[in-house]
């Protein structure tokens, strides 16, 4: 089965197109392939930082049964400190 390649236009600032242009001559590569790693490491970051927050979830408790309400008043006794 072949892959299904889907084109993209993105307008971006000539400093960034020359940027671009001159990394992808010194790797030796399209700078689709610079693109495509770029976009893959945003969204890779993205989803890690996402599941790192969730797993403390719930992983803490401060005492406090109103934390989700109160929780300016907290912080600012908390810096008040």
């Amino acid at each position: 089965m072949e892959e299904i390649v889907q084109k993209l236009l993105v307008a971006m600032e000539p400093e960034l197109m020359e940027t671009l242009r001159s990394r992808a001559a010194e790797e030796g590569v399209p700078m689709a392939e610079i693109v495509r790693r770029a976009l893959s490491e945003y969204f890779r970051r993205t989803d890690d930082r996402w599941e790192r927050a969730l797993r403390i979830v719930g992983k803490y408790a401060s005492g406090a049964s109103d934390v989700s309400e109160q929780h300016d008043r907290y912080l600012e006794e908390a810096y008040a400190e």
